[in-house]
């Protein structure tokens, strides 16, 4: 059954246009030990201390990813091949996963999860792709961030409790310095979520 054809005008490598995985980038991270601390995602936030990732995954149309935290602290590309199924009439993008190929195997109920939403640019700052959220929106920037250089950058996170979210994406400390040096404990602090959450 084909929901909804889309012409691939853009020339998408993976054959089709995925107008709104273009405009958004989503992170999902899985942890499926806290005690883990790594962190290096490009954007301005941090764990708790005590977590960390083991997978990061880039959710989005032109370079969907698949990381894997390293013990000497870096990251290795998993993969870059995996499907996302966009149904637009019913506002749900579906992103099929390899677990045991892909994300090292176990049990996912038992893992931990965080969601963010943040704007996708191919030419952000630092060499991120992510898109900076200044105080007015304007092009290639989002709208609605106090005029602070360590503001997350990050539109949305997935928390079951209602209200926190702003809580945790405003947790950041007071900053005037260079984005460049940006110390972590002046960034948002953002948890991940299990099924016990």
């Amino acid at each position: 059954m084909v929901v909804s054809v889309m012409n691939n005008s853009h020339g998408v490598e993976r054959g089709r246009t995925e107008v709104f995985c273009n405009l958004y980038v989503m992170m999902a991270i899985i942890s499926k030990w806290s005690w883990i601390s790594i962190t290096n995602l490009d954007w301005f936030a941090k764990m708790p201390d005590g977590s960390g990732w083991e997978y990061h995954i880039v959710i989005e149309g032109w370079e969907p990813q698949i990381w894997k935290s390293l013990p000497s602290g870096e990251s290795e590309l998993v993969t870059n091949q995996f499907d996302i199924v966009v149904v637009p009439d019913k506002g749900v993008i579906v992103v099929k996963l390899d677990i045991d190929n892909q994300l090292g195997g176990g049990n996912p109920e038992e893992w931990h999860y965080g969601v963010v939403m943040m704007s996708q640019d191919g030419y952000g700052p630092n060499g991120s792709r992510i898109r900076e959220i200044n105080p007015s929106a304007e092009q290639y920037r989002g709208g609605g961030a106090p005029n602070v250089v360590n503001h997350p950058n990050i539109f949305d996170v997935i928390f079951p409790d209602e209200g926190v979210q702003e809580d945790f994406l405003s947790s950041y400390g007071e900053y005037e310095g260079s984005v460049d040096d940006i110390p972590t404990d002046l960034l948002a602090s953002i948890p991940l979520v299990s099924k016990d959450s």
